[in-house]
């Protein structure tokens, strides 16, 4: 393996149980996206037992003074410039998410940032959920696109949300199941706009079977991540009984929405979106300031961003109309979502008046 910066030979070193590869020449190491976090947090708690790190001075221009990066070590890519996070720490990095490489004189520099994003429950997740499902309809939840990794709030629920895990249950056990039938009865259970208009009590129960089909991995696991997000502090609210008549309605209504506003009804639709968008909409009139935070990455950097609720589900909203103005193909069902909301948030709006008098 070559060094990314002098394309002299890097030698294995191990540090606190981590693996990186070293040169001498450079005083720099090359880490593995997955060593990074454990490695900076290796190296926190190693100052803060009074250990010396250095720090450098001029850290954003003493690495490429001069210098130009090479290839990665692992895939031979050539490497690219990048800043570590906001330590105006400037190095190499592996287009394709290998690694990234430092110098052990500016660590210091990264650490004095990285003591301000560190969260010792993080991990790296670096998976994309952003699949295709060619020709249908699938509710994608387009904003996960913008944020990879983990989310939660601050809601303390008084007891275990059991709806909505089970309706994760359900959801992943409809999904395996299409792998072992046949793919015409997959279909079936998917809402088709124009047979529903046609024959609508033959194709009444596909408004309900469509909810719990997915198009892909992706999708599922966006739906089910933000499904457990929003659900667990709606159901412990209004409880289990009106939770699952605000999951089913608010579903039925965001397919509805869509079948109305659709330019090809033939198109079939499927995904649980339309529904976990009634759910994100009751949350907003339950929690609107709720903190959302989203645990993400920039370049293998770990940091959380805090939202409210009413600003990020706002901004959702406000996406969601633009999007389905400007969207020319029909493969995110952003009425469905538009839909949803807006009856998830009536319905919550009328319950509580109700329940008031």
């Amino acid at each position: 393996m070559n060094c990314p910066s002098c394309n002299g030979q890097l030698k294995n070193v191990t540090l606190g149980g981590i693996e990186v590869s070293g040169c001498g020449p450079c005083d720099g190491v090359w880490i593995r996206k997955n060593d990074v976090n454990p490695f900076l947090t290796y190296m926190k708690e190693y100052r803060n037992k009074g250990k010396k790190i250095r720090t450098s001075e001029n850290s954003e221009n003493e690495l490429l003074n001069g210098q130009k990066g090479r290839y990665c070590p692992d895939c031979n890519s050539s490497t690219e410039v990048f800043e570590w996070g906001e330590s105006d720490v400037i190095s190499f990095s592996c287009p394709k998410n290998c690694g990234a490489w430092l110098r052990l004189k500016q660590l210091g520099n990264i650490l004095d940032w990285y003591e301000t994003i560190y969260n010792p429950n993080l991990g790296y997740r670096f998976f994309k959920i952003n699949e295709k499902t060619d020709g249908v309809v699938s509710g994608e939840t387009s904003f996960l696109k913008g944020f990879l990794g983990w989310v939660n709030d601050d809601i303390n629920v008084t007891s275990t949300p059991i709806i909505t895990i089970t309706l994760i249950i359900i959801n992943v056990i409809f999904f395996i199941g299409t792998f072992f039938i046949d793919p015409y009865q997959v279909l079936n259970l998917c809402f088709f706009p124009s047979k529903f208009l046609n024959d609508p009590g033959v194709y009444a129960i596909s408004l309900f079977t469509s909810m719990f089909m997915h198009g892909g991995v992706g999708h599922l696991l966006g739906n089910m991540l933000f499904l457990y997000l929003f659900g667990k502090g709606v159901e412990d609210k209004m409880g289990i009984f009106l939770f699952i008549a605000i999951y089913l309605s608010t579903g039925v209504i965001a397919t509805f929405a869509h079948m109305l506003l659709t330019t090809d009804p033939s198109a079939p639709v499927l995904g649980a979106s339309g529904a976990i968008s009634g759910i994100m909409g009751g949350y907003l009139f339950l929690f609107p300031k709720a903190t959302i935070s989203f645990h993400t990455n920039f370049l293998f950097i770990p940091f959380k961003i805090n939202l409210k609720a009413w600003f990020y589900l706002g901004i959702w909203f406000f996406l969601q109309q633009v999007l389905g103005i400007l969207s020319s193909t029909n493969g995110i069902a952003w009425y469905a979502h538009l839909g949803g909301f807006t009856a998830g948030f009536a319905i919550l709006f009328l319950l509580v008046r109700v329940f008031k008098q």
